[in-house]
């Protein structure tokens, strides 16, 4: 089989010929990205970017470059994408390079007496949404606003988990920010956007954040075992990316286990990668008879959790790759199925929690 290159980030192949679950053995020319190890500890906390040139770009770098370097179109950021993508981070870096004093385009510089001065400064409040969600907390942040910024040029406020506050709270929020103080500048980061106020989230300029990509995520084993020393197989870069689900923060927590000797790498097998594709291929039929026979081969009754995580990675990579933007919206509603919660259903085993994903993702294609 040939492999079809066109796509960037996954192989394809062409005919009924699927693809393979999803690899990230393809090699890297070029690093869009450059990891600087500080300090000790976590490897999340160790190689946590602090400049624009580390930023794993799990968003778009010309659209950070873009708010650099134009710092006055906006005062209002909406960083939005799952968890461990990269938000907050990205917001710490903007909201340093904003009040940074060099004069060069290397903003944050993080040697000028603003960029020291950042982290300790009371011009910069950063605030859990999760933990402070009541409109009396979204009232203390409003009376602070009108505070003039003591050091810096702007007053600055890190809002995680922005969508965990009540709708009071939103409200509330919104009001202040309809026509904000020259000085402030807010940064509100969520991991569900859909939960946020309309008119809040129509208020602030969007940052979108994607899932890690195989080639990123590649870079990142890469530059993180030359500087930790960790000899990996290549099956090994496998495991570690889609184990990760996208996150940059989980890809991190992996290579540190892995280095430490905790990391299961459940290794894809030939079995595996065909068990993976033949149900995907009959959850895409709508085959309930099909998929039920299939979901009964002592194969995939054995490792059901494994291989839920191969069928996201690969509807993954499908949706990626196709022009068809109605299948694509079939196959983003299967996945949904398939890593979705199962509420009142935790009790069951992992086994009948896997069966009943993929007959509800079957069931997205079954009614359509």
């Amino acid at each position: 089989m040939q492999e079809n290159t066109s796509g960037p980030d996954y192989a394809y192949l062409t005919g009924d010929d699927l693809p393979a679950v999803v690899s990230i053995k393809k090699p890297i020319e070029k690093s869009d990205f450059r990891l600087v190890p500080r300090g000790n500890g976590a490897f999340r906390e160790k190689y946590r970017p602090q400049k624009i040139n580390e930023i794993v770009p799990t968003c778009s770098l010309d659209q950070i470059n873009n708010i650099v370097r134009r710092p006055d179109a906006s005062q209002i950021y909406l960083l939005e994408g799952k968890t461990g993508t990269g938000k907050t981070t990205c917001a710490r870096i903007l909201a340093k390079a904003y009040v940074c004093s060099d004069t060069q385009e290397n903003k944050p510089c993080l040697v000028c007496k603003a960029c020291d001065a950042f982290e300790k400064s009371y011009d910069v409040t950063e605030i859990n949404g999760a933990d402070k969600n009541k409109i009396e907390d979204a009232r203390s942040w409003v009376e602070d606003f009108r505070y003039s910024p003591s050091v810096f040029r702007y007053k600055i406020y890190i809002i995680d988990e922005i969508q965990r506050l009540t709708d009071p709270a939103q409200q509330v929020l919104l009001t202040e920010l309809e026509n904000p103080a020259s000085y402030l500048l807010v940064f509100m980061c969520t991991t569900d956007s859909k939960q946020l106020s309309k008119p809040l989230a129509d208020r602030a300029t969007r940052i979108t954040f994607e899932d890690l990509k195989p080639k990123h995520a590649r870079d990142v084993i890469k530059q993180v075992a030359s500087y930790e020393n960790i000899s990996l197989l290549d099956e090994d870069f496998e495991s570690l990316y889609n184990q990760s689900q996208g996150s940059v923060r989980a890809l991190l927590n992996n290579i540190q286990a892995y280095a430490a000797g905790g990391f299961n790498p459940e290794r894809w097998t030939e079995e595996a990668s065909a068990d993976v594709i033949s149900l995907y291929k009959t959850i895409t039929k709508g085959s309930w008879p099909e998929l039920a026979d299939l979901l009964r081969r002592p194969n995939i009754r054995s490792e059901p959790d494994l291989l839920r995580k191969g069928l996201e990675s690969y509807i993954r990579g499908v949706i990626l790759g196709s022009n068809n933007i109605e299948e694509a919206i079939k196959l983003g509603e299967a996945m949904m199925r398939l890593s979705g919660s199962l509420l009142t259903e935790t009790s069951i085993n992992q086994y009948n929690q896997f069966v009943l994903k993929c007959l509800r993702a079957c069931y997205v294609f079954r009614t359509n």
